[in-house]
């Protein structure tokens, strides 16, 4: 096996991404998806960008003179505090990116992209940083960065060994999110449009069924608003997810919560948003938790995905302003048809939860043998 000491620059076109300006931006589809730092840290980007809050036409494109990066780019971000969480991205499609975003083209005839991908993944990105309150990336600098790489053929055997992990990891985010599609589509049914079993012998009056309730939200949950977190909570080996207003943004050690708690984005783009975990979490500031404290969490869980998007206020910067929440009543079924459905729903969750536990030990297994392929430990 030949390894070689060669510049990032050669390796790769290392090219910052185009300034998205507002008049292009909340567009649901378009030609070109126009991502951002935060896309990242959506589920489904967690290893390739497959999802994007916008995008743009065509014709935009031309307009501001946006130039895509190609499917094989790797994309990380270049400025500010998403630069020290090291957080490498595979694009699988035409793909606009920001300015506060870095993209790197393999240069075919010595990098797979692959192994690209990988090699960025397993390197300090941010060690490269100028500047102190805002570190930020140049490509100047960056591509000066030398590596000890193998021959093209290792570079792709190496990439199929990680893949193989990778492949297996997003597989099991799809099968995790088929569930909860699954599981929105059963609480729909029986709680929004009220087809649920019985219903033909149930009367209804002014939109309530016989036997339901309306309780207010106070009264079945505790309501806390997150924590800010220090780029220093993070921590590679942690098992605790930090949670934003858009979901997972990395992992720690640390929690300010125990057990299940739901989360919700309560300002901007995100205002609104519903996400939950059962096994405890850190809860960043621009989000707050609700702990359910006398109701079964699968069916709040589900009551506040459907009212919580209504509760915001203001349009440039959307936001839940706290006092609202004592207002929020929710309509809660009679207890058998709760039970009958957190069973339901309960079986979906433990099989989410095997998935996730399968996921956790692939994603080890794979952070494990990362390094010491990159380093050349591992024999081919």
């Amino acid at each position: 096996m030949n390894w070689r000491s060669v510049s990032l620059g050669k390796l790769c076109t290392l090219r910052a991404g185009n300034t998205f300006k507002p008049k292009y931006q909340g567009r649901a589809a378009g030609d070109y998806p126009f991502i951002k730092v935060k896309d990242m840290n959506s589920a489904g980007n967690a290893i390739s960008i497959t999802e994007a809050e916008n995008w743009v036409t065509l014709d935009e494109c031309r307009e501001f003179r946006g130039k895509p990066f190609p499917p094989g780019t790797s994309v990380f971000a270049k400025i500010g505090e998403a630069l020290r969480q090291n957080r490498v991205r595979f694009i699988v499609r035409d793909t606009l990116i920001d300015n506060n975003m870095m993209g790197a083209m393999a240069n075919p005839k010595i990098a797979d992209e692959r192994f690209l991908y990988y090699l960025l993944s397993n390197f300090d990105i941010a060690s490269n940083a100028s500047g102190t309150a805002l570190p930020y990336l140049t490509v100047k600098v960056l591509s000066t960065v030398r590596f000890q790489v193998p021959d093209l053929s290792t570079q792709r055997r190496m990439a199929e060994i990680l893949s193989a992990y990778d492949d297996l990891i997003e597989n099991n985010r799809r099968r995790i999110r088929l569930l909860e599609q699954a599981a929105r589509l059963f609480y729909r049914e029986w709680f929004v449009h009220l087809r649920y079993p019985g219903h033909e012998h149930t009367t209804v009056i002014d939109g309530v069924p016989a036997g339901w309730e309306r309780k207010n939200l106070r009264t079945v949950a505790e309501i806390k608003g997150g924590k800010q977190y220090q780029g220093k909570e993070f921590n590679s080996s942690g098992n605790v997810p930090v949670f934003g207003g858009n979901g997972i943004q990395g992992y720690s050690q640390k929690r300010t919560h125990n057990g299940f708690v739901i989360i919700f984005g309560r300002v901007g783009a995100n205002c609104g948003s519903i996400h939950w975990s059962y096994d405890g979490a850190w809860i960043n500031n621009n989000a707050s938790s609700v702990v359910p404290n006398c109701y079964d969490e699968l069916i709040l869980q589900h009551l506040l995905h459907y009212d919580f998007i209504h509760l915001r206020k203001g349009a440039a910067q959307p936001f839940i302003p706290n006092n609202i929440l004592s207002n929020v009543d929710l309509l809660i079924p009679v207890e058998i048809l709760a039970t009958k459905f957190c069973k339901l729903a309960g079986d979906i969750r433990h099989q989410q939860q095997s998935l996730s536990s399968q996921i956790r030990m692939l994603m080890k297994a794979r952070d494990m043998i990362l390094p010491d392929l990159m380093d050349g430990k591992v024999k081919l």
